[in-house]
């Protein structure tokens, strides 16, 4: 799959893509997901990312929203200290 980039900022661009129903079938199905992406010097990266427990996850309940936002804040405050 490819897009566009929707928007770019100074630490990079992003591209929407559809989660669609095949799309996660595959995902359920499948053992990894590569991802690419082209750094500022032009050349290209390459992501494998686990797919072994998305079908758990997927199928399974959803995690309270107060718990989700603790979390996000958690790994903002771990990306700052690393970016200092």
């Amino acid at each position: 799959m490819t897009a566009p980039y929707v928007i770019c900022a100074g630490n990079g661009c992003m591209a929407d893509y559809e989660a669609s129903a095949e799309l996660v079938t595959n995902m359920k199905k499948g053992k990894g997901l590569a991802v690419q992406g082209v750094n500022g010097a032009g050349q290209v990266i390459s992501l494998q990312l686990p797919l072994e427990n998305f079908a758990k996850v997927y199928d399974g309940p959803a995690t309270d929203p107060k718990v989700f936002e603790e979390m996000q804040r958690k790994r903002f405050e771990e990306f700052q200290k690393k970016a200092q």
